[in-house]
């Protein structure tokens, strides 16, 4: 079963068990096979390369059940938790942050890749019979960038702000296309299905409230130590001693409750 189908549309889950286990065994094998062979063949770290031949192959290799595969594998890759994981928090100009990007981080999200793959889901039949075929049908499926300068530099500085929030996640163009992508309606449902994006966001949230926390006890302690010396120096001057007496009878004996009311006379 591929990984990371939490969420998924219950139909889309059922279409892809509807196919015979042998074959959806040897789906899953191959799909993963093919996956690799891109990486070592190409000797890229584009995933949407890798992964656009090996589902264009597995469809044309399995017809019939090509729309249950990109279904399948299609809601899988909605998902950005191991993309937001690898940037998030890193300066854009930091070597980490162009390390992770060299190393493909942006290129597991595909939302319009994806979009172009469906219609070859509908229609197998117009997949290429020879890999020639396929590798070259592959590469001008990708030749494209995935996003706009645009979308991926408002992407680069949401991820870089040291606390990520469900709210601002939920504003930004790439976060909507991977949201629609999956059939996700809304962000809270979007993130219960990808645990490590979730957790994620806990993680910062976590963070931003323990700075919140540090900051306020600096700002009560820069507020309150002048004067609790004060009040320190004024004790000590005035030598005022106190010394505790337990309640006894004897402690409340000529003591008398006076009223501030005047008195009447009347009375």
């Amino acid at each position: 079963m591929p990984r990371n189908l939490d969420g998924a549309p219950q139909d889309v889950i059922n279409n892809f068990f509807s196919v015979a286990p042998e074959e959806r065994t040897e789906i899953l094998y191959k799909r993963g096979l093919y996956h690799e062979g891109i990486h070592v063949a190409m000797g890229t770290t584009d995933e949407r390369k890798c992964d656009a031949f090996a589902l264009l192959k597995i469809m044309r290799e399995h017809p019939k059940s090509a729309k249950a595969i990109f279904d399948i594998y299609n809601h899988q890759r909605s998902k950005m938790g191991y993309t937001v994981e690898c940037l998030a928090g890193k300066d854009i100009g930091s070597f980490q942050y162009q390390r992770a990007v060299k190393g493909g981080a942006m290129t597991y999200l595909m939302p319009n890749t994806y979009k172009k793959l469906r219609a070859y889901a509908l229609s197998p039949e117009k997949i290429p019979a020879d890999d020639a075929g396929l590798l070259d049908l592959t590469c001008r499926l990708t030749a494209d960038t995935e996003f706009s300068q645009k979308q991926l530099d408002a992407f680069s500085k949401l991820l870089s702000q040291k606390s990520l929030s469900p709210e601002v996640l939920e504003k930004n163009e790439i976060v909507k296309l991977c949201m629609e992508q999956g059939g996700f309606r809304d962000i809270g449902s979007y993130l219960n299905s990808d645990k490590r994006l979730k957790q994620l966001l806990r993680k910062h949230h976590s963070q931003k409230v323990s700075e919140k926390i540090a900051d306020i006890k600096i700002r009560l302690e820069e507020k309150t130590s002048s004067a609790v010396y004060e009040l320190r120096g004024i004790s000590v001057s005035a030598k005022v001693p106190y010394k505790p007496r337990s309640i006894s009878k004897e402690n409340l004996r000529g003591l008398h409750y006076v009223s501030n009311r005047k008195v009447d006379g009347s009375r």
